[in-house]
């Protein structure tokens, strides 16, 4: 009976032991910090991935697009050298990323602009990027990436010139070879032109010595076919770093990003201009620059509507500092 009543005592212990045990793991567990949420990236819009607004975060990053497709491929890369980011004196430095990024956009609700952490934007301040414009006037700028002709852009330019709307157009090498015409028209109704490269290459895998020429060569043919070098540059697929951002400043080039974008320049997947323009209205913002694509039927379809719409809020479009407005 002795042994008995032992035997009991021991598994009550041993039971009691196991229990504590794992008592403490729980407490253990439910005490670990929780790791952060990742930063909602939604898809990079150069001319081809768009890092929309989170009204279109179920999308994907995008590594080409079928503008990347039809533009022509850059030269085998080399590795990047060495390129000065000091900016110039006088300029305040501040602390960012100075490595390769990707441009997206916070999330934000309807009427209020965005706000980037300065891991994205601090390295890049100093060159004075534009992505939306510092201000609680509900202006909007609208901007264009034109990578290849898709048939669009003389509907798109009509509309924009009866509704007297300043647009600046980002075009690459492709199209300016294929359509000089229309890059000249663009300068005849007082459009801006803006820089996009030659070859839309990614840009922060080149040497310093191709990153000048995939810019100069933008610049030098803007400038022929309608006598006015671009002020802007808008790096393909959104891709950049500090000593990009730095170059294209020393040539003169303001870095151009945006602050409204969706998933518009897959071609073969339009969704229609009813459920585009939503898409686009949700994000709208005070000081606004607003990335869409001329490749898109849904964008020629519904930029009439959308100006209108626009303009029923109380919005204004205005030209990017410098740019003309349309005659």
């Amino acid at each position: 009976m002795k042994d008995k009543n032992l035997t009991i005592v021991a598994t009550v212990v041993l039971i009691g032991g196991i229990a504590a045990g794992l008592f403490t793991i729980g407490q253990t567990r439910a005490s670990a910090p929780t790791p952060p949420p990742s930063p909602v990236k939604t898809p990079a819009a150069g001319t081809d991935a768009a890092k929309t607004s989170p009204t279109a975060s179920n999308t994907t990053k995008q590594g080409a697009d079928k503008e990347a497709e039809k533009t022509s491929q850059a030269s085998p890369q080399t590795s990047p050298e060495k390129i000065e980011t000091t900016p110039k004196a006088g300029a305040s430095s501040v602390k960012g990323t100075t490595g390769p990024q990707d441009w997206w956009i916070p999330r934000h609700e309807t009427g209020v602009s965005p706000q980037w952490p300065r891991s994205m934007t601090g390295a890049i301040e100093a060159y004075n990027p534009v992505y939306r414009i510092p201000t609680e006037e509900k202006t909007l700028y609208l901007t264009f990436d034109e990578g290849y002709e898709n048939g669009f852009t003389p509907r798109i330019m009509e509309s924009l010139s009866q509704a007297k709307v300043p647009a600046t157009f980002f075009v690459t090498g492709q199209f300016i070879d294929t359509h000089p015409e229309l890059v000249r028209e663009m300068g005849r109704r007082g459009f801006g032109v803006g820089n996009h490269t030659q070859t839309h290459p990614d840009m922060t895998k080149l040497s310093a010595e191709r990153q000048k020429t995939e810019l100069q060569k933008i610049n030098d043919a803007v400038k022929n076919l309608t006598g006015q070098q671009p002020l802007y540059y808008r790096p393909p697929m959104g891709r950049f770093d500090a000593a990009s951002v730095a170059l294209a400043h020393e040539l003169g080039l303001t870095t151009t990003f945006w602050s409204i974008a969706y998933r518009d320049w897959e071609v073969d997947k339009q969704v229609g201009p009813d459920k585009a323009l939503p898409q686009v209205m949700r994000q709208i913002h005070p000081g606004a620059v607003i990335l869409l694509h001329a490749v898109s039927q849904d964008n020629t379809e519904m930029l009439p509507r959308f100006i209108e719409e626009c303009r029923a809020q109380g919005y204004i479009f205005k030209a990017l500092l410098g740019e003309p407005s349309p005659r």
